[in-house]
């Protein structure tokens, strides 16, 4: 497992389960040779408990992280589902309700314009909203097909509201957290590899605590991928440049890419190349989704968590 010293630190991006597992093996390590040192072991204003502290903290943010994220996935895909059931149900009112009212001038005035197509995810929920003050409007007793009552579809059309609602605030959460959790596995592997210099000086290769070193803690360099950073993304409306404005980060990247969603995230579109701040002007009325990937001598970051933006 050894590594070339000079390779230590040059890493663009942090791989959560890396940093971990050295860190893991380090205490370890920090532990056995703790029995054989007399003085005070201290490096780069750290101790062994200090270590042992921040690797336990940042355990729980990795933790906390992962579950945050697969309650994200879950509450994405709950929402996919029925925004499918609600569209089916839309489907089913609009195509039997204008064969019935075909000659009725007044009720089809209302029903014209409505119908339902690939369209994003808030023009989707849009779209069932007028669907529902149509029905209303008409006829809410009517029942084009069993089971899909006013009273149902008026139930699931403000489920999904609620829950695309939920997903873009937890998107956004997201990312804050997975910058807190940058942050965090940052500082513990600038300490690990501190700590493995330090080490290395004041044990020679062939000491028992050397081979222990060497032998033990993983150092091999790896290669920065898609997951192995997560920027840090704020974006709003402002109200008096009609602007949307957006900054972000992440350590080595130069500048970023820049996506932008009208979907809920089922599909995305490139808005460029830039560099924190950005500005966009002559953003139509809506609610979109944002996201960053830093650009790095390495490569490319992850995509940072969406970023919801509403504009009036």
């Amino acid at each position: 497992m050894t590594a070339n010293c000079a390779t230590e630190g040059h890493i663009m991006g942090l791989n959560r389960e890396y940093v971990i597992r050295r860190a893991t093996q380090s205490h370890a390590c920090m532990q056995v040779m703790l029995d054989d040192i007399t003085d005070t072991w201290e490096w780069s204003e750290c101790t062994v408990a200090a270590y042992k502290a921040k690797l336990d903290a940042t355990n729980d943010v990795v933790e906390t992280q992962a579950e945050e994220e697969a309650d994200a996935s879950n509450a994405r895909g709950e929402l996919a589902y029925n925004t499918g059931l609600l569209m089916d149900k839309a489907s089913s009112y609009l195509s039997l309700s204008k064969r019935k009212y075909r000659n009725d001038a007044a009720k089809l005035v209302l029903l014209r314009n409505l119908r339902v197509h690939n369209m994003s995810l808030p023009k989707k929920l849009k779209l069932a909203l007028d669907v529902e003050h149509a029905w209303k409007q008409i006829d809410q007793t009517y029942v084009p097909m069993a089971g899909n009552t006013f009273a149902a579809y008026q139930t699931l059309r403000a489920l999904c509201q609620t829950k695309y609602e939920n997903v873009s605030k937890e998107d956004a959460e997201e990312g804050e957290a997975g910058g807190e959790m940058y942050k965090s596995l940052k500082e513990l592997h600038r300490c690990s590899v501190d700590w493995y210099q330090e080490a290395m000086r004041r044990f020679g290769i062939e000491t028992p605590h050397g081979i222990l070193i060497r032998n033990t803690i993983d150092t091999a360099p790896y290669v920065l991928s898609s997951a192995s950073a997560v920027p840090t993304l704020s974006a709003g409306w402002n109200p008096v440049t009609s602007k949307v404005v957006m900054t972000f980060s992440v350590d080595g990247a130069t500048s970023f890419e820049v996506e932008r969603s009208d979907d809920g995230g089922a599909t995305w579109t490139s808005q460029g190349t830039k560099t924190s701040p950005a500005e966009y002007a002559g953003v139509t009325s809506g609610t979109y989704l944002y996201r960053v990937r830093g650009l790095t001598e390495s490569g490319t970051t992850e995509w940072s968590a969406p970023h919801l933006v509403v504009v009036p």
